[in-house]
């Protein structure tokens, strides 16, 4: 994997045989997140002057055209893993690409599993360009999640599974983020799945639809204090959340309202027929919903919307 990640991703560049290749590192370093965490390919020059753009900079018309700008632009049969990719008008990104979901080409911006080494409590600008472990668990970042979404009209999934892989999902058949003037405002189209609509349904305080973006460092939530630095994470909290899936430990799915009530009764849910380690449940009638999530992980991906007439 990537040593010394954003700033100076030395390493990987010539195993690429052709554009769209899939990277293949060996070396698992844990990330150390920092604002360098752009994902910028700093050795791509040789690469790239190779293709016919002596700067380095990938701006040819041979270059141009040979970097996928998401996921989706991969050709078929192409394996799940890491790729390079160019949004419109940015510099390369490393993005994990998942080609085994729903037709594949899709791009993973969030990965967070129960067992995670990141503690996500990041500030506003680590969250802005990125975090993790492409290979394990990240951000990607709130600016090229941005960059990306405004290329195309994109859905998102949510993919939830926990220890036994028994998986639910929930889809928004409209994603985009606006820019970092609004606050990196998220926007959600309409839901279908099996987890339940945590994002747009819950009542007005807990919603996350058209919410901005805060950090524990820049509050632009609803509340009157911060939820990002009381909750543990950066996300699109309202006053504050339903669904809190940027955290060490427990995510949250589905409950309109955290209290210490709750948090109480969680620590003595327990379902082990059921894979999970302490509150299990999908769907809000289910009452464990009223607890946490133990030993779950969560997925991110978003990918270009294909109008169903298309197929007409």
């Amino acid at each position: 994997m990537v040593k010394s990640w954003w700033g100076a991703l030395n390493l990987g560049i010539s195993q690429l045989s052709s554009c769209g290749t899939r990277l293949d590192w060996s070396s698992t370093t844990h990330v150390k997140p920092t604002q360098e965490m752009s994902l910028i390919i700093s050795d791509s020059f040789t690469l790239n002057s190779a293709l016919g753009d002596p700067k380095g900079l990938c701006n040819s018309p041979m270059c141009a055209t040979c970097w996928p700008k998401d996921c989706s632009e991969l050709p078929a049969g192409s394996p799940s893993g890491i790729y390079i990719i160019q949004p419109t008008g940015l510099h390369q990104l490393v993005v994990y690409c998942e080609m085994n979901v729903t037709d594949g080409g899709w791009t993973v911006i969030q990965r967070n599993r129960y067992n995670t080494e990141i503690t996500w409590a990041e500030s506003w600008s680590t969250y802005k360009y990125g975090f993790g472990n492409v290979q394990t668990d990240y951000w990607l970042g709130t600016e090229y999640i941005y960059q990306i979404a405004k290329q195309k009209v994109y859905q998102v999934k949510f993919v939830i599974w926990d220890a036994t892989n028994a998986t639910k999902f929930a889809d928004y058949n409209l994603f985009s983020v606006e820019d970092m003037s609004q606050g990196y405002r998220l926007r959600l189209g309409t839901y279908t799945g099996t987890a339940g609509d945590a994002m747009t349904s819950t009542s007005s305080s807990y919603v996350h639809d058209n919410m901005k973006f805060s950090a524990k460092d820049q509050d632009q939530d609803t509340y009157s204090g911060n939820c990002a630095s009381n909750y543990g994470g950066g996300w699109w909290y309202s006053a504050c959340y339903s669904v809190r899936l940027n955290v060490k430990g427990a995510i949250t799915w589905g409950i309109d309202h955290v209290t210490p009530d709750m948090l109480s009764y969680c620590a003595r849910c327990d379902y082990p027929e059921r894979g999970w380690k302490q509150a299990i449940g999908f769907g809000v009638t289910v009452e464990p919903w009223l607890c946490s999530l133990y030993e779950v992980s969560i997925q991110l991906y978003i990918y270009i919307y294909i109008y169903i007439y298309l197929f007409l």
